[in-house]
This record gives C-alpha cells, sequence and structure tokens, in this order.
C-alpha cells in the first residue's frame, strides 16, 4: 500500500522532510523498492542469490554459468544487479549506523542525502546514485523541484546562524 500522506514533526526539518519524500518519491513515482525486491518465491533469483554467495570463485562462477544457461544471460544479470543495488544501499545505511537496514529506507535515505547532503554520494552508491540520476532525468519537473531543494538548503545552511533562527 502507497502511503498517502508525509509526516513530520516540524515542517523546518528538511532531512526528515526530504527522507519522507523520499519514500513517496520510491512508492509512487519510480517504484525502486519493488523492482529490487528480492522474491523467495521465485527459484531463479534464490539459485542466483545462493550461488553469487559462494566463497570460491571458480564455483561460483561454474554456478552462475550453469544458471546463464538455465535462465538465460539477461535474467542473472539482471538478478545480480538488483541484488548488488540492495547490498550497496544495505551498506549505506550500515555505514552509518542506521536503525533500520532494507531497500525502502535507503533509497529514503540516499534522495535526502541528495538534497541536503550530496557530496560524495555518488562514490558512496555508485550503482544507485547512477540508476537515480539516470531516472530522474527522464522526469524534469522532479529533478528540477529536488535540485532547487537543495539549492535552498544550501542558502539556508550557509547564513549566520542568528538569521537561522528569525
Amino acid at each position: 500500500p502507497h502511503r498517502t500522506i508525509i509526516r513530520v514533526r516540524n515542517i523546518s526539518d528538511v532531512k526528515v522532510l526530504s527522507h519522507e519524500l523520499g519514500h513517496k518519491l520510491d512508492d509512487v513515482v519510480f517504484g525502486f523498492s519493488d523492482k529490487m525486491k528480492y522474491d523467495k518465491l521465485d527459484k531463479a533469483d534464490i539459485k542466483v542469490t545462493m550461488a553469487n554467495g559462494l566463497k570460491d570463485v571458480k564455483k561460483r562462477e561454474h554456478r552462475l554459468n550453469q544458471l546463464r544457461s538455465e535462465y538465460g544471460e539477461e535474467t542473472v544479470k539482471n538478478l545480480l544487479d538488483r541484488a548488488e543495488l540492495r547490498a550497496e544501499l544495505k551498506k549505506f545505511l550500515v555505514d552509518r549506523g542506521y536503525p533500520e537496514v532494507n531497500t525502502a529506507e535507503g533509497i529514503a535515505e540516499m534522495i535526502s542525502d541528495y538534497v541536503v547532503s550530496p557530496t560524495g554520494l555518488a562514490e558512496k552508491l555508485p550503482k544507485f546514485h547512477k540508476l537515480f540520476e539516470e531516472t530522474i532525468g527522464t522526469t524534469p519537473k522532479i529533478k528540477d523541484a529536488l535540485l532547487h531543494a537543495r539549492k535552498q538548503w544550501e542558502e539556508w545552511h550557509a547564513q549566520d546562524p542568528r538569521v537561522k533562527t528569525e
């Protein structure tokens, strides 16, 4: 079920607001979480995930090649790409000590950082950041709104602290 209301305790808390906006964009517009979800009922997803977890490189590649023959190159590539995106988002959350480690929270935190602290974001999340940039490139109004919010945040943040309290 999609969330229909964004709730924040304080409207001036841009970090929380942009995080909640990230959930809204993910749920309603882009659907990243749904597209990256691990499907416990999909045999190909299970087998590829298990094969990709093998420590021995030769065994892992051999098993993945078997699965490419069974399910097709594109299917296995897509499943590996999704797993890589999930792992990247999970590491992003773990590195910042985030209490809830799941794809949806990783996406919301990434979108929040995209607005309020974009420096180094592409290095922390290279694959997801690239996917996000490509995706918002197809929705100019959303991209412009996020970049405008970033600009306003930077202007506010650069102000003298005494002015911020007025």
